[in-house]
């Protein structure tokens, strides 16, 4: 039962409030950020580096975490402003999943 209503979540998390269900200015913001985020997580796969141990240990960690936020808020929370204010922790640790991925130019990783 706990199976079926994961992609739900996920989907109520990563992409709700869409462009077409925006009534105020603050689900406009709350709508690109959920656009920017999925485009960092696009693109984090265009600039990957090469992975060390710390670093994997890392992005494990903060997507494990973060897909964790979002299945639970996802299929718990009921309206839009709650589900934005929740996922939020989710939310930074994919980012930092990301961001701990991708390779910065002109920086040499340290062994």
């Amino acid at each position: 039962n706990l199976l079926r209503i994961i992609p739900e979540a996920l989907f109520n998390c990563l992409l709700h409030p869409f462009f077409w269900e925006i009534s105020s200015p603050l689900q406009l913001s709350s709508a690109a950020d959920n656009l920017l985020v999925l485009l960092l997580v696009v693109l984090t796969f265009f600039f990957l580096k090469e992975k060390h141990e710390k670093e994997n240990a890392l992005f494990l960690f903060s997507v494990f975490f973060a897909f964790s936020v979002f299945i639970f808020v996802g299929s718990i929370v009921p309206n839009i402003g709650a589900l934005v204010r929740y996922k939020m922790p989710g939310v930074l640790f994919l980012v930092l999943a990301c961001f701990s991925m991708v390779k910065i130019p002109g920086k040499e990783p340290v062994h």
